[in-house]
């Protein structure tokens, strides 16, 4: 089975371990600590135990890192490996020019509650309207409360941009409401997908599929962000939803890999 990953973080583990140790946000997050740092170091390892052989690479999202160090060390990483390493810049409201810069290598770029507030702002807009023109994607795990509120004003604002809704917009862990809030407000929306990511809920996925359609579902995996016990294979766990899920194998092998091929385009093509 052939899988791409759209949504998995890389940065270094020394600095995210630090980070995460010792933050004050650590209570007001789950992100911050929930990583996973011992794999961090074995993931090209666990990538081809899996399957996996192309990545969207997301910059981790801490508030205390460097927007620009973050998004270009994604970017000077997937250089390496340019057929099977796709990278997202972090969104950064101080440097809209960033994304204008680097388009014919990223294929969209990252917003994130710890670092945005989910409101539209001039940059914002400046960023977003880059994205569409490029055909680029913004990857958006915005404030719960006003998650609906905000993806309508970016989709009213921006026609045609491509969003991919992280964690299938599911609230809290093991929160599902709003998942089937968000299908059901955006099911008309075609250019807005949703990466299976922390879900953990095969019901959920399936009544995904079956209101939006198999076509704008994408496998991600949020590794290196654990949802179980510490040591769980996160890639396994996250794959086996999707498997395990009743879908045809059409639908799961758009999941797993299609939508990713037809869907993950770097800019300025």
């Amino acid at each position: 089975m052939y899988i791409c990953d759209a949504h998995l973080h890389y940065g270094y583990r020394d600095e995210v371990e630090r980070i995460s140790r010792t933050s004050p946000l650590r209570e007001q997050f789950p992100c911050y600590t929930s990583v996973q740092f011992d794999t961090m170091d074995d993931c090209e390892c666990l990538l081809k135990e899996h399957g996996v052989g192309k990545t969207a690479l997301v910059p981790f999202v801490f508030r205390e890192q460097d927007a620009r160090e973050e998004s270009l060390r994604v970017v000077e990483f997937a250089r390496k490996d340019p057929q099977h390493r796709f990278p997202y810049a972090l969104l950064d409201e101080s440097d809209p020019g960033f994304v204008d810069k680097y388009r014919n290598e990223l294929v969209g770029v990252k917003e994130h509650v710890v670092r945005n507030r989910s409101v539209l702002t001039d940059a914002k807009c400046c960023i977003f309207e880059q994205l569409r023109d490029y055909g680029m994607t913004l990857l958006l795990h915005s404030e719960g409360s006003r998650r609906v509120e905000y993806v309508s004003a970016i989709v009213g604002r921006f026609p045609g941009m491509k969003i991919q809704i992280a964690h299938m917009g599911r609230g809290k862990p093991g929160d599902l409401a709003l998942i089937y809030e968000i299908m059901e407000r955006f099911r008309d929306f075609e250019t807005v997908t949703f990466d299976t990511s922390t879900v953990r809920d095969k019901a959920a996925l399936e009544y995904a599929v079956n209101k939006v359609g198999a076509d704008r579902i994408l496998y991600g995996s949020d590794f290196p962000f654990a949802m179980g016990n510490a040591g769980e294979d996160i890639m396994g766990e996250e794959i086996r939803q999707v498997v395990e899920a009743r879908l045809t194998d059409d639908q799961r092998e758009k999941i797993l890999s299609r939508n990713f091929e037809r869907l993950i385009t770097k800019g300025g093509r």
